[in-house]
């Protein structure tokens, strides 16, 4: 069985790397015809901002995203012959396509030589990762990728891994990786577990089916905005859970897990600013003034990705002797380019930012 859950939306840009960075490995192998004990346990939390902000108020500040993710694994053999082999690393440093920030390895044989003997595992890895919006130029190094968004959008992603397995005889070997600290946002974010359950062999022998039971799950939430606005518009839950047990031929379960924000680069919200400008003055006041122009609405408007919206300009009356003979209209500049006498101007599938100027004609 394959499971592959494929993130290509605008959702985890993952995080960087703090300036000093930690590496651990560790390499187990043992052949013990007696009792076994491993236990491995991990909790990670890192933020861009002080993690202190999660104690103090839930909420997350701005710009701020923040990752925590755990690991356990445990496995007690007794009454029998273990074979063990496993190898754990952790790194904190940037990670590139291909490397982990957390990866293990277990194979592990066993068969029971007396009454009761047992093999017992259990393996969970998790990933939470939130972020608030943020503006792309703080996690895309691409100078040509850094304009064609104005936002990272926010989100809540949750993903947990795992499995576990009870055996009188058996081989069994799995895998978990993660990596979710990038030196910026074009490296996915993923997840990987892999386990693998099959029959005992005896060199000289014969091969014995697995006997006990097993099973593996993958379960996530993701949660996700759209643009500058923090209401939720994706909502996500998934749950994948297989199980067996008896005399086990064969079990295999892959999972995956993996999300980015890329897909399309584009969206969140544009910035127009609309502003009026006096006869003959070089900058724009916000003062309506008579004999002046008017625009509306004014300030700093945003707008969404290919949306539209409406100016609507004009000239105030009459004013100190100054006859303002134009029926009303004003000179519209967008982006500093004369577009004549309007009434109105419209914007139509913005997807970048811009200015537009209203200026009185005499």
């Amino acid at each position: 069985m394959v499971i592959a859950m494929t993130g290509t939306v605008c959702a985890d840009q993952g995080i960087s790397a703090v300036p000093g960075n930690v590496g651990i490995t560790t390499q187990t192998d043992r052949v013990v015809d007696g009792i076994v004990m491993e236990q491995y346990s991990l909790a990670w939390q890192i933020s861009n901002q002080s993690l202190a902000r999660r104690t103090d108020d839930p909420m997350l500040g701005p710009d701020q995203v923040q990752y925590t993710t755990t690991y356990d694994a445990t496995i007690i053999s007794q009454g029998g012959l273990t074979s063990l082999v496993k190898d754990m690393s952790v790194n904190t440093d940037n990670r590139l396509i291909g490397q982990s920030n957390v990866k293990s390895g277990t194979a592990v044989t066993f068969t029971a030589t007396r009454n009761g003997g047992n093999i017992v595992g259990e393996e969970t890895m998790m990933l939470d990762g939130t972020g608030n919006t943020t503006p792309p130029s703080d996690r895309v190094l691409c100078p040509f990728g850094s304009t064609a968004r104005s936002v990272i959008p926010p989100y809540c992603n949750i993903v947990q891994v795992g499995s576990n397995y009870d055996l009188t005889i058996g081989s069994v070997a799995y895998t978990a990786d993660e990596r979710f600290v990038g030196i910026d946002a074009s490296t996915p974010v993923v997840m990987n577990y892999n386990i693998n359950v099959r029959p005992y062999t005896v060199t000289g022998q014969g091969t014995y089916p697995a006997m006990g039971m097993t099973s593996a799950f993958i379960k996530a939430h993701l949660q996700e905005g759209r643009g500058w606005n923090a209401t939720r518009a994706v909502d996500l839950s998934y749950s994948d859970v297989s199980s067996t047990s008896g005399r086990i031929s064969a079990f295999t379960k892959e999972m995956s897990y993996t999300s980015q924000a890329s897909g399309s680069l584009s969206g969140g919200n544009h910035i127009i600013h609309a502003s009026t400008r006096a006869i003959g003055a070089p900058h724009a006041f916000s003062t309506p003034t008579p004999g002046g122009a008017y625009i509306s609405p004014r300030g700093d408007v945003q707008v969404p990705d290919h949306g539209s919206i409406t100016f609507t300009v004009g000239t105030h009356g009459q004013t100190q002797g100054i006859s303002t003979n134009n029926n009303g209209q004003a000179l519209v500049f967008v982006d500093g380019v004369d577009q004549g006498r309007l009434y109105s101007y419209q914007f139509s599938d913005v997807t970048s930012d811009h200015t537009i100027v209203a200026s009185p004609l005499l």
